[in-house]
């Protein structure tokens, strides 16, 4: 089951979605009263039309190895998040399908600050991720400005 926002007065009552590619509208009756974009809509906005078409064809790709309702629930949490990826999407599927089937959540390190913790990726995404070619960060230009003096504080 999904969850979208609709009028406070439509709470917890059943009403009809009629899915588009771009968006779903939902019914009370035959009066419209809420509106979402879907995935691809989005996903084409922020990434462009290539780009938010491949996004799109790999979420559709997904469905080969993940449950209808829990694939879903997961374009539904990504497009909540702006996390408008695949592998958002497979993520919070399966976070939905790990909830359905009463798995805990894996033992997380104990937290030293107060922000969300950042699901980590999967060992399969991990192992196809290309090779990180950018240059190591260097503090050398940070160094030269230990190097320059205010002639009010003079040196030790």
């Amino acid at each position: 089951m999904n969850r979208y926002s609709v009028p406070v007065r439509l709470i917890g009552r059943t009403v009809r979605v009629m899915l588009h590619a771009s968006e779903l509208v939902v019914y009370d009756g035959r009066e419209e009263v809420a509106r979402h974009e879907r995935l691809w809509e989005a996903a084409v906005k922020a990434h462009g039309q290539r780009d938010g078409t491949r996004a799109l064809t790999e979420v559709l790709l997904l469905s080969r190895h993940l449950p209808h309702e829990h694939l879903v629930t997961g374009l539904a949490a990504a497009l909540q998040t702006g996390a408008l990826t695949a592998d958002a999407v497979a993520l919070e599927a399966r976070k939905a399908a790990d909830a359905d089937t009463g798995l805990e959540e894996l033992p997380q390190p104990p937290s030293t600050t107060s922000q969300t913790a950042i699901a980590p990726l999967p060992a399969a995404v991990r192992a196809n991720l290309p090779p990180d070619k950018r240059p190591l960060p260097s503090v050398a230009p940070y160094d030269q400005l230990l190097r320059l003096r205010r002639p009010d504080h003079p040196t030790p």
